[in-house]
């Protein structure tokens, strides 16, 4: 019987950077993420762009950059992923980015910006083993943090005028005056620590087992108390929803009961403990301002009228800010537009944003088909399944109530990477999905032995 040939993707573990070398990477990657002063949004409308800190970053890009190539060149990057969903449909979306700089009101900043996402995606499909590393990069991110908060409170700032407390951190990062304390600093805003404290908290309950509970407890306990601090609803409401989510999928309900009731029957017994919760959730903000999601109502008016006007492929890569100026609109100036899937559309058009789209339901629908692998027992790692099931409810939550992974690489955009390439891999990895066709009439192998496309772990 003839039938279409499948192609075994070949898979090489040992192709990866070392720990200390991504470790390395990472490290400067937070630096080129760091905000070392504070300028107004109307100054980027300016001449005066390439201060020391937009130069520091370009440097150390295009070092990244020639990183990217030795490694490709030298065989140390796994393009073959690229083939596989979902991680092709965010290579497509990263390579229409890199595209959109020939219309873009700005073609250096669309380019060097989607530059930036490709040169991240080779340095990711590099890590290899690597990739179960992740929660050792978010506790480093956290722990820069941490530090320097910790040294702005006390004051001990060597003279470097951006180790400051989080309140002026904060204003530093370009907020309003009057907002209430959030954890942050010049390495990171209050919404992509949340997010990323959250999304670790939730992989790690999903890893614990009731003999690693010494292990992995502290670790939980920090992450949740640092979504917390940073006073990020988005984050709390992701962390929450994905634990019940995994002890759900689990089919422990007695940790669902107990933590409903630790959440609810205070808020029901005790007045001023559900008005301290609810105050400390509000952030100072009035009725209205909660109402309209702290401006963002306004926001999505503002670059829903800039997409109509940028056209069917939108106005380029990262261009809002530029755009704001060229277009008149509303005077709401923001760098981007609080919402993936909006921030697509505006930037990159309707065929950003079908790509957004699809990318999110290729995603989710790997998610479904991991977990039923898991859950036959059918994985190398059958606790990967409700890992990445959990993660996946606060880094969806931060797309619709930021740009998640529709802007230039960030924390949070470094994350959603990794996580994307960690399960194309542990997708493709499943017996029944590790093929690819290859085009050709070939006889079916015979049922004995191992099955023609199941990977050789030795390889």
């Amino acid at each position: 019987m003839q039938t279409i040939a499948l192609r075994p993707l070949r898979v090489r573990p040992e192709v990866g950077v070392s720990l200390r070398g991504a470790m390395l990477v990472w490290l400067a990657m937070l630096v080129s993420f760091a905000q070392f002063r504070f300028r107004p949004a109307a100054e980027l409308f300016g001449r005066g762009g390439m201060d020391f800190q937009v130069k520091l970053q370009i440097a150390i890009w295009l070092g990244l950059g020639l990183l990217a190539g030795y490694l490709i060149l030298t065989g140390r990057v796994q393009l073959g992923w690229l083939r596989q969903a979902p991680l092709c449909w965010y290579a497509a979306y990263c390579l229409w980015a890199l595209m959109s700089a020939l219309w873009s009101p700005s073609p250096s900043l669309s380019g060097f910006r989607a530059g930036q996402l490709a040169v991240a995606l080779v340095l990711v499909l590099s890590l290899g083993g690597r990739l179960k590393d992740v929660y050792t990069f978010i506790l480093v991110f956290l722990g820069v943090n941490w530090v320097l908060v910790i040294l702005g409170i006390t004051g001990l700032n060597f003279g470097q005028s951006w180790i400051l407390p989080p309140g002026q951190a904060y204003l530093m990062l370009g907020e309003s005056p009057g907002v209430p304390w959030r954890f942050c600093s010049a390495f990171g805003h209050p919404t992509p620590i949340g997010a990323l404290a959250a999304a670790a908290a939730v992989g790690l309950l999903a890893r614990t087992r009731a003999g690693d509970w010494k292990k992995n407890g502290p670790r939980i306990a920090f992450l949740a108390l640092t979504a917390v601090l940073t006073v990020s609803r988005t984050g709390i409401a992701g962390m929450v929803l994905g634990a019940l989510l995994v002890l759900v999928i689990r089919r422990e309900m007695w940790p669902v009961v107990l933590g409903t009731a630790v959440i609810l029957l205070p808020l029901a017994l005790l007045p001023t403990f559900d008005e301290g919760v609810v105050g400390f959730l509000r952030r100072g903000q009035s009725s209205s301002e909660l109402k309209s999601f702290t401006g963002r109502d306004e926001i999505y008016a503002a670059e829903l009228k800039r997409a109509e006007r940028a056209g069917f492929i939108g106005l380029g890569f990262q261009c809002s800010r530029i755009a704001s100026k060229d277009i008149s609109v509303e005077e709401v100036h923001v760098a981007h537009a609080h919402n993936a899937f909006l921030e697509s559309y505006t930037s990159l058009g309707v065929p950003g944003l079908t790509l957004a789209i699809v990318l999110v339901l290729s995603l989710s629908r790997a998610i479904v088909r991991l977990i039923r692998r898991c859950s036959q027992g059918a994985c190398a790692d059958n606790l990967a399944g409700w890992e990445l099931t959990g993660m996946a409810v606060p880094m969806f939550a931060y797309c619709l109530t930021d740009s998640g992974f529709a802007v230039n690489p960030n924390q949070y955009v470094m994350l959603f990477m990794l996580l994307t390439v960690r399960l194309t891999t542990l997708v493709a990895e499943s017996p029944q999905t590790s093929y690819q066709l290859q085009g050709v009439l070939r006889p079916s192998p015979p049922p004995t032995g191992t099955p023609a496309g199941v990977l050789d772990p030795s390889r």
